[in-house]
């Protein structure tokens, strides 16, 4: 057949496959429109002008029809393509993953947010077994939900936790459908949310909220009128007072009267500046009963920089400070007890020295006095012998007075009687040099008078310090300073060295650690000192000297004759 004829059929399908859609279009309708001329009883010649006329105004008219028809499909597979294109990229740049998985349960099609909540590329999430994909712990849960849907139809939405590539959990809302596919298949759609995030916060927030609920402590929260939102169970157990007559109330319902006025005041001036209180409270349960509380409130800020609320924080302390009441009564009882023992010893120690002083030492001079005046009777070598006798008696003699005097002054320092303490460090000072070759600069300051017991316990602690730098400085020179601070009312005594130094961080082992002649002095110090309410403070480090401060209140210590 020849190429017009060919044409004229519709072409091959060879010619036909190379045309255009609208070309295609056009050769089928001529082929129809031959086979219909064919079919027709009149031939286009035996028709009259009047019909051939009519015939081209129908086929104007039906090409008009064609071409509004065409275009009309032209705009609507645009539209569709347009539509398609916007569906997806929704799909694949939605900010939640969609997954479709096979009735065997293997993914089919994922999009990016899906690849990225398992951490994955695209293509090496399809294809993966769903079951893969799910944390182990929270694998059966899936299986549970998978078959309700398949046996009910009816979407199921849940939450469980997804397993990354790295093995790590990640918890996300599952909403499961059912569908079929192209091929009309039955199919999962799976919509995967993440809330990971939101699922710790909420952890936190229940395990805060069990924190406020089980601790032992009250916790209340009212707004900034003081009415109560909240109270913990603590605090109605405490007060005895049901949930109902404490929500909506102002806080003045949980107040003891004994509580001043001005500490009110002063807790909503501290909250009106946006600062947290601290302080004591004395509050009161439902029957009446007080206690005392150590109580935190704290401003809230809920969704901007204006306070909303106030929260306080509350520990029953009632036991606890007639414990420390018990105790400082104890411990006044034992430091009475120990100015008492202090007080008599130093009496006697007084006693002692004046006896040795008075008795002793007169009954030593007068035997030196009697023995000087002694004549030995005779001549030659007799007499010689029995002078060099009376003279090593004398020698003895006048050592035992010097023992005596420095017994008597050891007991009774010269001067700490009639003048004071500042009077026998000075004395002190000047026989360390004597005695022991140690300089001291000795720095008063505005010296005040003190209980005798007071300053003979202070001069003892002082010539403690005093002998471990001539036992173990190893220096010449050492520093003695007295000074009173007005401001705080307490006496500071520094004894301080260039000396070789310790490492002071010894003297916090136990007392059976503290073996050594220098350590065990210092804790016997701090115990003479912690007897009068001092504080000792030792600073020293190897090769950088040693400096020892003691600090006492003067309120309960200052002599009050003159």
């Amino acid at each position: 057949m020849s190429g017009p004829e060919t044409m004229e059929n519709g072409g091959s399908p060879a010619d036909r496959a190379a045309l255009s859609p609208a070309s295609a279009l056009h050769l089928r309708a001529e082929s129809r429109a031959a086979e219909n001329a064919a079919r027709s009883p009149q031939s286009p010649e035996a028709q009259s002008p009047e019909e051939m006329r009519r015939l081209l105004h129908e086929l104007a008219v039906h090409q008009i029809e064609l071409e509004t028809q065409n275009s009309e499909l032209c705009r609507v597979q645009q539209e569709m393509e347009a539509a398609q294109a916007h569906y997806l990229d929704l799909y694949d740049l939605a900010p939640v993953g969609y997954c479709t998985i096979s009735e065997a349960g293997v993914v089919l099609k994922a999009n990016i947010a899906a690849a990225g909540m398992f951490g994955v590329a695209r293509g090496s999430l399809v294809g993966s077994p769903m079951t893969r994909l799910i944390f182990k712990e929270d694998q059966d849960k899936y299986y549970l939900q998978r078959k309700v849907l398949l046996e009910t139809g009816k979407t199921r939405a849940f939450e469980l936790r997804l397993a990354k590539t790295d093995g790590t959990p990640l918890w996300a809302q599952l909403g499961l459908s059912k569908a079929r596919g192209a091929d009309g298949a039955p199919e999962l759609r799976v919509v995967l949310v993440d809330i990971h995030e939101r699922t710790l916060a909420q952890d936190k927030s229940r395990m805060l909220m069990l924190a406020i609920e089980q601790t032992q402590l009250s916790v209340v929260i009212t707004n900034v009128d003081s009415i109560i939102e909240y109270v913990n169970p603590y605090l109605l157990k405490l007060t005895g007072h049901p949930i109902d007559e404490v929500l909506g109330r102002n806080a003045s319902v949980l107040q003891s009267d004994r509580t001043p006025p001005e500490t009110y005041l002063n807790i909503l001036e501290t909250l009106a500046r946006g600062d947290v209180w601290k302080g004591e409270l004395d509050d009161k349960s439902k029957d009446g009963r007080e206690f005392t509380e150590y109580a935190v409130i704290s401003p809230l800020r809920l969704g901007g920089e204006c306070v909303t609320h106030y929260v306080g924080v509350k520990e029953d302390i009632t036991k606890s400070k007639a414990r420390d009441k018990e105790l400082t009564a104890s411990l006044n009882r034992s430091r009475k007890l120990a100015r008492a023992l202090v007080t008599a010893e130093a009496r006697e120690r007084r006693q002692i020295a004046e006896e040795l002083h008075d008795d002793l030492g007169q009954s030593l001079a007068f035997a030196k006095l009697k023995l000087s005046a002694f004549e030995v009777p005779g001549d030659g070598e007799q007499i010689d012998y029995y002078q060099r006798q009376l003279e090593g008696v004398g020698a003895m003699i006048d050592r035992s007075i010097r023992a005596v005097r420095s017994l008597a002054t050891q007991l009774n320092p010269p001067g700490m009687s009639e003048f004071g303490l500042g009077t026998a460090l000075q004395w002190l000072a000047d026989d360390m040099r004597g005695n022991h070759g140690l300089s001291i600069r000795v720095d008063l300051g505005n010296m005040v008078p003190l209980e005798e017991v007071v300053s003979s316990t202070l001069f003892r602690i002082v010539r403690e310090l005093l002998n471990n730098v001539c036992k173990h400085a190893r220096v010449q020179e050492a520093e003695l300073t007295v000074l009173v601070d007005e401001q705080t009312g307490q006496l500071e005594i520094t004894v301080s060295d260039d000396g070789i130094g310790f490492d002071a961080e010894q003297l916090r082992k136990s007392a059976q650690d503290q073996i050594d002649g220098l350590h065990y002095g210092l804790y016997s110090v701090g115990q003479r000192v912690r007897l009068l309410g001092g504080v000792l403070r030792v600073d020293s480090q190897p090769g950088a000297g040693t400096i020892v401060t003691i600090t006492l209140p003067m309120e309960a210590h200052e002599s009050t004759s003159e």
